[in-house]
C-alpha cells in the first residue's frame, strides 16, 4: 500500500519535521524482493516517471 501525506495532511504531526512538506509511505508485506520491485517499476512507468 503506498498513501500519500500531503503539506496540509492532518497526520503530519506523527512524522517528524523533515517530512512535513509531504511524503509517500510504503508498507509491504513478506513478499519476494524482485517481484516487489517489479510491481514498483511498472506503476511509476504507468504514472508516466522514466524507471
Amino acid at each position: 500500500m503506498i498513501v500519500f501525506l500531503g503539506e496540509d495532511d492532518e497526520r503530519q504531526y506523527l512524522y517528524p519535521p523533515e517530512f512535513h512538506r509531504g511524503f509517500f509511505r510504503l508498507a509491504v508485506g513478506l513478499e519476494d524482493t524482485d517481484d516487489l520491485m517489479r510491481d514498483i517499476d511498472h506503476a511509476l512507468v504507468e504514472a508516466g516517471f522514466e524507471v
